[in-house]
C-alpha cells in the first residue's frame, strides 16, 4: 500500500516530464524552419506552448491535492473501523419500551360442487348426501405482540363450526388454538415459551395454514406421527 502510494507520484512527475520534452521539441523544431517572425503563425505556436506548460503543472497541483485527499478519507475510514471493532459490545436498554400487539386472522373456504352424483351416496349426520355447499374451513382471529424488548405472546382463537366441540351444528363457543407467552434472550436458554402450542417436531404441523401446500394436513402427520398442539413448557436456543 505504501509502496504504489510512493511510486504514483513519481510516474505523473515522469508522464509531465515526458510531455512538456515533447512539447518543447515541437515548439524547437517549428522555430528553426524558415518562418517570418511576424508571421502569426509563430506567436501562436509559442503561445500555445506556453499555455500548455501552465495547464500542465495546474493539473499536476490538482492531482496531488486529490491523491492527498484521498489517502486522507482512507486513513481516516480504517482509523474508524478499527475503533469499532475493537470497542465493547454494550447492552442497550429496551426495558422500557411498551407493548405493541397486532391484531389479525386468516379464512379459509372449502366448497363442493356436485357435477353428477349418485344418490346413493350417504353421509354421516348430520352432514347430508351429495349436495352442494360451501363452508368456512377456517376462521380465525389472531392477536400478538412484544413488549419490553424480550417477550412476546400470541393469542389464536378459531370459530369455524365444523371444529367446536361435539355439538353438531348447535350453539357452539370458540375454541382456543395458540395461548402462549415467551421470554427470549435467557442466558443459557434461549427462549421459553409457556402455554398452549404446537409441540416443535414435524416441519408440516408447525407450518401455518396459509403456508401451506393443500387446505389440509396429511393424515399421518394429524396426532399418529407428529404431536398437535399441546399444553406446556419448552426451551429454544
Amino acid at each position: 500500500m505504501h509502496s504504489i502510494q510512493t511510486l504514483r507520484p513519481l510516474c505523473i512527475r515522469l508522464a509531465v516530464a515526458f510531455v512538456f520534452a515533447v512539447v518543447s521539441l515541437l515548439a524547437k523544431a517549428r522555430a528553426e524552419e524558415p518562418i517570418a517572425t511576424d508571421s502569426p503563425l509563430t506567436e501562436q505556436l509559442f503561445v500555445e506552448a506556453d499555455s500548455s506548460k501552465i495547464d500542465i503543472d495546474s493539473l499536476y497541483a490538482k492531482i496531488l491535492a486529490l491523491e492527498e485527499a484521498e489517502l486522507k478519507r482512507t486513513t481516516e475510514e480504517l482509523k474508524k473501523k478499527s475503533e469499532s471493532e475493537k470497542a465493547p459490545k454494550t447492552w442497550s436498554e429496551r426495558s422500557k419500551e411498551k407493548w405493541t400487539v397486532k391484531l389479525g386472522g386468516h379464512v379459509q373456504i372449502d366448497s363442493i360442487n356436485w357435477a353428477d352424483a349418485s344418490p346413493s351416496i350417504v353421509a354421516a349426520p348430520p352432514i347430508p348426501g351429495p349436495e352442494n355447499y360451501v363452508s368456512f374451513r377456517r376462521l380465525r382471529l389472531v392477536a400478538d405482540g412484544t413488549g419490553y424488548g424480550v417477550y412476546d405472546f400470541r393469542l389464536q382463537i378459531t370459530l369455524e363450526p365444523e371444529t367446536v366441540g361435539d355439538s353438531q351444528g348447535g350453539n357452539t363457543t370458540a375454541n382456543i388454538k395458540d395461548a402462549y407467552v415467551s421470554v427470549n434472550e435467557i442466558p443459557g436458554f434461549g427462549r421459553m415459551r409457556l402455554g398452549h402450542f404446537f409441540v416443535p417436531f414435524s416441519l408440516e404441523q408447525v407450518t401455518n395454514d396459509t403456508n401451506n401446500i393443500f387446505l389440509e394436513r396429511s393424515i399421518p402427520t394429524q396426532g399418529i406421527f407428529a404431536a398437535d398442539r399441546e399444553i406446556g413448557v419448552a426451551f429454544y436456543n
